[in-house]
């Protein structure tokens, strides 16, 4: 027996919702749920992705139910980082690649900024330090040129 094209098109049909488990529906719930609850109490929430049996249609699906924000950054830190905001403020995707290209963590954070975004205190000071000598450089170098400016005049 052979199939008509009706039969191809509902086989293709049923593969297709197949692949979408409803795991983003039941997130976006949680979620709102995170958000409303940080709005009362300031607690961060994180979801990890990669515990849950999602499948890449259901992480596209959830991307997609959750649209992207104004903020977004890149960091390369022991592997390249992305980080932006959804369309819902305070609603965060952070992925890390590691050294590879399959996610090492895919999470929704629930927050103002993402820990990974912050700037670590130790970083800072060292940064004081390093911007402090390079200004001074800067300024070293300036006036070596006024004073060479004024040779060249007299």
């Amino acid at each position: 027996m052979t199939r008509n094209s009706l039969d191809e098109i509902d086989m293709v049909g049923r593969e297709t919702i197949a692949m979408i488990s409803g795991l983003s529906l039941a997130l976006m719930t949680e979620i709102s749920g995170h958000l409303d609850a940080f709005t009362k109490t300031g607690k961060a929430q994180t979801i990890d992705l990669r515990a849950l049996p999602m499948t890449d249609d259901d992480l596209r699906d959830l991307d997609m139910r959750l649209g992207k924000g104004e903020v977004m950054a890149t960091l390369s830190v022991s592997g390249n980082s992305e980080v932006w905001e959804t369309a819902y403020a305070g609603v965060w995707r952070v992925r890390h690649f590691g050294g590879g290209e399959k996610a090492m963590v895919d999470e929704i954070v629930i927050t103002k900024v993402p820990e990974i975004l912050i700037s670590h205190p130790d970083d800072i000071s060292v940064a004081a330090v390093r911007l402090r000598t390079a200004q001074e450089e800067m300024s070293d170098d300036f006036r070596d040129d006024e004073v060479r400016d004024d040779e060249d005049v007299n």
